[in-house]
């Protein structure tokens, strides 16, 4: 067995993908896809409700600077600077605050390839796969990829765009204590979709017990095509809780 199939903590990760064309792609071309917030399962999860404008003046002025730094219609641009301009600039940074959260892109990984909640609610109930990468063979990729911090409540945060646009991200690392059973990590960009890493961080494809046999053969093939040292493993039927054998398929 492939040694690095048992460690777990840094540098390696895992991630659990379901057994349909979506999960055969990615692992074909080697990337990784950012869904949105609004394509998770937790309607708390990354909520731009958890964000409140700053009702700082000075944020403000700073703020109605950097529009009219990029406006250039002169009503406009006198509108802004005019009474209403502060106000009017402050409705619509609220307004945008919730596309502002969407533009980024979420990838959840776990910190072990042993998690039956995983397995079950992720790679479709053991019949997809668990992927094991080890992010120092793409550090450039995996920079930001941090540990997600489980609370009691998620509180609100003022948010200042000019001097703190950066506060936005702990936004999407706080989640509520009912999902501290994931052990999740979590990776964010800047943008959603399809985004390629090193082919070198893939290191093994655990496949599930109940993965259909058409599943494995196609996994089988990428695997053989694509990559020269990722090992595939057939996950057996679990026994003992917390416990996990495999057979080697490649």
């Amino acid at each position: 067995m492939n040694t690095e199939l048992k460690l777990i903590g840094k540098p390696y990760v895992y991630r659990y993908r379901g057994d349909n064309e979506y999960t055969l792609d990615e692992i074909k071309n080697n990337y990784i896809y950012f869904a949105n917030r609004e394509e998770l399962n937790d309607p708390f999860d990354s909520s731009p409700y958890y964000l409140d404008l700053t009702q700082s003046i000075k944020e403000l002025h700073l703020l109605r600077k950097e529009v009219l730094n990029y406006t250039t219609d002169p009503l406009t641009r006198a509108y802004i600077k005019g009474k209403q301009g502060l106000e009017e600039v402050q409705k619509i940074a609220t307004e945008k605050i919730e596309e502002f959260v969407l533009s980024f892109g979420i990838a959840c990984f776990s910190m072990h390839q042993i998690n039956y909640n995983l397995w079950a609610n992720y790679a479709n109930n053991y019949k997809g796969v668990c992927l094991q990468y080890n992010t120092d063979n793409d550090l450039d990729f995996f920079y930001n990829l941090l540990p997600v911090l489980y609370v009691p409540e998620i509180k609100k945060t003022e948010f200042k765009p000019i001097t703190q646009p950066n506060e936005i991200v702990k936004l999407f690392y706080y989640k509520l204590d009912s999902w501290n059973v994931e052990k999740e990590l979590r990776l964010i960009k800047n943008n959603c979709g399809k985004i390629q890493h090193d082919k070198r961080a893939l290191r093994n494809v655990i496949i599930g017990y109940k993965a259909e046999e058409n599943f494995v053969k196609n996994i089988l093939f990428i695997i053989k095509n694509h990559y020269t040292d990722v090992g595939v493993y057939r996950m057996e039927k679990p026994r003992e809780t917390n416990k996990a054998s495999y057979t080697q398929l490649k």
